[in-house]
């Protein structure tokens, strides 16, 4: 009877190794999913051309700037000229404004996300983010300059909406709105 309670108690510690084997398993597969979600990232980007090094690489080759960032370099230029001359953009301790002004147009001319920017210019997102808002802001300053109507009391209305039965019945009296006018 002995030798039976024994082959038991043999059963009993059996079960019990493996119970233990499986819940250890289970630890260490946890374990491996925690390191690979939080403790064990990727390596950071690096390229041989930062963000300024891009740029100027592709200012230098003909047509590049047009295809990257949709207009000349000479237009690119100018138009960063403007910006720093008239409308207040300022370069920060590790981003001049030449770079401010691509990432905006980069992220403009190719619907680009924030995270596609910061692999192409080599900052982080909020940098992305705070640059991209500085020229916008730069921008929108300078529309009040250069986006007028030629006639600020819209005397006439355009034919296309003056002959869409659509449109004519709901804008027909709102030239005044426009202007602060119409009450």
């Amino acid at each position: 009877m002995q030798l039976y309670a024994s082959d038991s108690d043999s059963d009993d510690s059996d079960c019990e190794t493996i119970a233990f084997v499986n819940i250890v398993i289970c630890a260490a597969k946890i374990a491996q999913t925690y390191l690979d979600t939080y403790i064990i990232k990727n390596p950071p980007r690096t390229s041989n051309l930062s963000g300024m090094g891009w740029l100027m690489e592709t200012l230098r080759i003909p047509g590049e700037c047009h295809s990257q960032l949709r207009m000349s370099t000479t237009m690119f230029y100018d138009l960063h000229d403007l910006l720093v001359e008239r409308y207040n953009m300022k370069p920060s301790l590790h981003m001049n404004t030449y770079e401010m002004l691509a990432i905006f147009l980069y992220t403009c001319s190719g619907n680009e996300s924030n995270r596609r920017v910061q692999n192409r210019f080599k900052h982080s997102g909020e940098t992305i983010s705070k640059k991209f808002g500085s020229v916008l802001n730069c921008l929108m300053a300078m529309a009040k300059d250069f986006i007028r109507p030629k006639e600020p009391n819209f005397p006439t209305v355009h034919e296309r909406i003056k002959n869409d039965k659509r449109a004519f019945p709901h804008f027909k009296d709102c030239i005044g709105a426009l202007d602060g006018t119409h009450i």
